[in-house]
């Protein structure tokens, strides 16, 4: 159920993330509706051994629960450059999913 999404953004951009949780059972979507503790956290090392060294923890939000789609909105405050991410959720057996992972790279700003 993981994919492996890169995410690119400029510094200071706040528009938000939207996932499409899907499988193989429900290739247009998991019924998403029974799931809590939505999270994406961003970390400059791929495998952490903890959550010390995060730069930031998103909080994800349901949008359309029978699609099986979250969004998250980041803060904008992740200075520039090459970091990890992984997306969470619990599913409604209590057991952690990760849908999506893999780089997260925050550009520098352009001035006006």
């Amino acid at each position: 159920m993981s994919c492996n999404t890169h995410i690119s953004r400029t510094e200071a951009d706040t528009k938000r993330l939207i996932f499409q949780i899907v499988s193989k059972i429900a290739p247009t979507g998991e019924n998403i509706a029974a799931w809590t503790n939505f999270s994406l956290t961003i970390n400059p090392l791929e495998f952490p051994t903890d959550n010390t060294g995060n730069v930031d923890t998103l909080i994800g939000v349901i949008i359309e629960a029978e699609k099986g789609r979250v969004y998250f909105v980041p803060t904008g405050t992740i200075v520039t450059g090459n970091y990890f991410y992984n997306a969470r959720g619990t599913d409604e057996n209590g057991e952690v999913v990760t849908f999506a992972k893999g780089k997260y790279n925050i550009a520098e700003k352009i001035a006006a």
